[in-house]
């Protein structure tokens, strides 16, 4: 599932349960990082141009999700634009 919400596109791969966000198209990183909730950050230059979430559905279930996982790297985005996914 690929789609795009207000300069966002949102792909998520069931097969391996990944959500893969990035701020506009994917573009080339210059840095990435996984932080200490196991999100994977893509930079280029200073700026976030992306993050990674493994196991999307399966932190639903266990209750380890939290939409700051994804607010803390892209305050700007809606995490009702994840609706479908979920």
């Amino acid at each position: 599932m690929v789609k795009f919400e207000h300069g966002y596109r949102i792909a998520y791969d069931e097969l391996v349960d990944t959500l893969y966000l990035s701020v506009g198209e994917p573009k080339q990183a210059t840095d990435s990082y996984l932080d200490e909730n196991y999100v994977l950050v893509r930079k280029k230059h200073e700026a976030i141009i992306g993050i990674t979430i493994d196991g999307f559905i399966d932190r639903h279930d266990d209750g380890s999700w939290t939409d700051s996982l994804i607010l803390k790297y892209l305050p700007k985005f809606n995490p009702l634009f994840l609706f479908g996914i979920k």
